[in-house]
């Protein structure tokens, strides 16, 4: 789109957003402040995807970019906006009105994540500007740089940044990276010239933000205390001597370790209604001693009352002869899975993850060796593909991920405590209700190891 123009590289130019033939997907919005405004508003009527804007001077240009900034969101409405500002935390006064005195007139010290080079090739402006801006004490310093290739065009017009940035990174003693839009906008040479001088080249943003993030990684992880040796494992091939609980019998025995369930009765077909009027309604019925009970009709949720209850032992009859009533879990905010599995060399460990009947179709989940920590079980909740319904997803409350890290250390404790004991374990769903109302496995089955006894 274009105001003036009629064709850009052979492609049609439209004059304004009303003038699209449709709504676009995404918009790329690259014109001054007052008008990305207007365009933003003309997007957001036409129903586009979203904008990413590229304007400066809104909330970092003091009352009257505060005021544009708050005019750009109303005029977007529903509509994703990216941008004009990814801001990060603003510099200390110090340093914004040190930078202020000596950066050109048409920068704003504000944003540290939006430091343009107007003197480009000035490398003592250059160094006087970075100089002052790495007073900050940043954990590491990038300048964004993407260099013409050597053998077609002049490169020294790029010298007074590079050097300047290389200076300020000398006199300030900052970590500090050179990072390329694209992988091939960097060439060797210019990285041998850098990492002489000790700073680092970052060959494209996703490979680039990508490496700061694994570095930040590592670096925590030193930071923790030494991991206790793992747990050792034993030979779980004799399968003649596992015994394998059905779900009421795994239920008490993740209870008795601090895992709660739901109250529940064991039962035949004659007493299931019985059960239920004790238990409360809605009920849940399940048959035991089925595998896959899901899919072979086995379990019958909400049952609201002691017709539903009895029609529902009536259908089950011909899986089994004993069945298990609990008092139907309410307010699930998550389903989580947890197990425990055996590696040959690395021993028990525990799996956690999106549960529920998807479970196998989403493949969300992550392996804890052990022991673990509660610590180490919140941050694999952030690593999930459903971390955002445990945050609180369009409205919902947020669940109660402390009580689900205590049921998971509950679980971890009894690998812990008997390493040999449990060969597999696998609760689904751990049923996680609102912060503060707690967890509650909704299912369980459990392989003991029989090895030597009686």
């Amino acid at each position: 789109m274009h105001p003036k123009k009629t064709e850009i590289l052979g492609r049609k130019v439209y004059r304004s957003v009303k003038d699209l033939p449709e709504s676009p997907d995404a918009a790329y919005v690259g014109v001054n402040r007052y008008l990305t405004i207007n365009i933003v508003r003309d997007l957001a009527e036409q129903e586009a995807g979203g904008a990413v804007c590229y304007a400066t001077g809104f909330i970092e240009a003091g009352e009257e970019g505060s005021e544009l900034q708050e005019r750009l969101l109303k005029a977007s409405g529903n509509m994703p906006l990216l941008g004009p500002d990814l801001s990060m935390p603003p510099l200390s006064d110090k340093v914004a009105q040190d930078l202020q005195a000596i950066i050109h007139d048409l920068m704003k010290a504000a944003n540290p994540f939006d430091f343009q080079m107007f003197d480009w090739n000035d490398e003592e402006s250059m160094a006087r500007n970075f100089t002052a801006f790495m007073t900050e004490k940043f954990d590491v310093a990038l300048c964004l740089l993407d260099y013409p290739r050597e053998d077609i065009f002049d490169q020294s017009t790029w010298a007074g940044a590079e050097r300047g940035f290389v200076r300020a990174t000398k006199e300030t003693g900052t970590k500090a990276a050179v990072l390329s839009t694209f992988s091939d906008t960097i060439s060797e040479e210019v990285a041998e010239r850098l990492m002489k001088d000790r700073v680092a080249t970052l060959a494209g943003i996703d490979a680039g933000v990508a490496g700061i993030q694994s570095a930040v990684d590592v670096g925590a992880a030193w930071r923790r205390p030494k991991s206790p040796p793992l747990l050792t494992g034993f030979d779980n091939s004799n399968v003649d001597a596992i015994e394998v609980l059905d779900e009421a019998a795994s239920k008490r025995f993740i209870a008795e370790n601090g895992v709660p369930v739901p109250p529940g009765h064991v039962v035949g077909s004659e007493d299931a209604v019985e059960a239920a009027e004790l238990l409360g309604y809605p009920a849940v019925l399940k048959a035991l001693g089925v595998a896959h009970k899901t899919d072979v009709g086995g379990v019958q949720l909400g049952l609201a009352d002691a017709n539903a209850v009895s029609d529902a032992v009536a259908e089950m009859s011909d899986l089994s002869v004993s069945f298990l009533v609990e008092r139907m879990v309410q307010g699930v905010v998550a389903e989580l899975i947890v197990g425990v599995a055996r590696d040959e060399q690395f021993g028990p460990y525990l799996l956690v993850g999106g549960g529920g009947i998807l479970v196998e179709m989403m493949r969300d989940s992550v392996s804890l060796l052990l022991p673990t920590t509660n610590e180490w079980v919140l941050e694999a909740f952030s690593k999930l593909k459903c971390a955002p319904l445990l945050k609180g997803f369009r409205g919902a409350p947020p669940a109660d991920l402390e009580a689900a890290a205590g049921a998971i250390m509950a679980i971890a404790a009894m690998v812990e405590n008997d390493p040999e004991a449990i060969v597999e374990l696998d609760v689904n769903p751990l049923m996680v209700l609102a912060k503060g109302q707690g967890v509650v496995a909704a299912d369980a089955l459990i392989c003991l190891n029989q090895t030597g006894k009686d």
